[in-house]
């Protein structure tokens, strides 16, 4: 497997002349969606899972659904997968039965991380290690081509309910103070809405550093400008946007490793990139109890602020597991 993130111009099966296991990607209206899919070559899964949310209606998503059927349909047994805004659980276990369902039981499961939704991505990550090696498990990720940032304005607009992503919660000791570590991104009415409700001891801002795009640089800063301004220099570190591993390393260094480290509450919110979502993911899985990871729904997106074309697509590292 990578043990860095790399650009490629096509995807192909991890071992030459096998299938893959699976492939698993979720459909949304960002065009992004399609780009793993766009960039086959003589590409073959076992089972190929195409996630998508039923309790919302939305044309481009629809129709990003429908190309994804007809690019895949090729390349092996096709598996639709209703999901739910609302129950992010619901439809994981079509997920899992389809995987369990092919003959090579050793073999790589692709998922396209690019567009799920952090609640989402969590979960389906949680469950797929628990039946998968974190080994056999390749991540694929397309980036935008850009946003709508000329006016700076956040990704969506206030905040709907504030709950503990399912399974990713740690017990809550109520004599030791409560630590919010906020993965930043181009939010700002839900981190500030989750921090005043969460209302922590202490809170650490993650930035990350450098951007994917040189123009982009700042726009985090700016949008997040209320709360950074708040915190000592000490609580706002940074981190790769891109490489999952080295979310991981971080939340290691700082809860695990750091000799400082008390038994706190701490609450984790990726405010950040798919990414770094994932390296949230691997260390819950690694480090069970450790830390509870928060989710906060907005009341509405700004749907003129929604990732823009089909940028790079690009194979990431699995956290190295301990």
């Amino acid at each position: 497997m990578n043990d860095a993130p790399r650009v490629i111009d096509a995807l192909e099966t991890d071992r030459s002349g096998l299938s893959d296991r699976a492939f698993i990607a979720f459909a949304s209206p960002e065009p992004r969606c399609l780009g793993a899919a766009r960039n086959f070559r003589d590409y073959r899964a076992e089972v190929l899972c195409v996630l998508r949310i039923e309790d919302e209606e939305n044309t481009d998503r629809a129709k990003n659904v429908a190309e994804l059927h007809a690019l895949l349909s090729f390349c092996g047994r096709l598996v639709d997968c209703p999901m739910r805004h609302s129950d992010p659980i619901f439809g994981m276990q079509t997920v899992l039965d389809a995987i369990a369902s092919t003959e090579r039981q050793d073999g790589i499961v692709s998922v396209d991380i690019s567009t799920f939704p952090r609640n989402s991505l969590l979960l389906t990550l949680r469950a797929l290690m628990n039946v998968v090696a974190p080994a056999c498990i390749r991540l694929v990720y397309t980036e935008p081509t850009g946003y709508n940032l000329t006016t700076c304005q956040p990704l969506s607009y206030g905040l709907k309910r504030i709950a503990a992503v399912p399974t990713f919660s740690a017990p809550y000791q109520a004599e030791e103070e409560l630590v919010l570590i906020l993965f930043l991104g181009f939010e700002r009415d839900r981190v500030l809405g989750l921090w005043q409700c969460v209302a922590p001891h202490r809170t650490y801002a993650i930035i990350g550093a450098p951007p994917y795009k040189p123009e982009w640089r700042g726009i985090s800063e700016y949008i997040n400008a209320a709360i950074l301004a708040g915190l000592p220099d000490s609580n706002i570190l940074s981190v790769d946007p891109r490489d999952p591993s080295a979310t991981y390393r971080l939340l290691k260094r700082m809860l695990i490793e750091d000799p400082s480290a008390k038994s706190d509450n701490y609450y984790i919110a990726p405010f950040g990139t798919k990414p770094q979502t994932v390296g949230v993911g691997c260390f819950c899985q690694q480090y069970p109890g450790v830390a509870t990871v928060v989710y906060a729904a907005p009341v509405a997106n700004n749907q003129d602020y929604i990732t823009q074309g089909i940028g790079a697509t690009w194979l990431l590292p699995m956290p190295p597991m301990d």
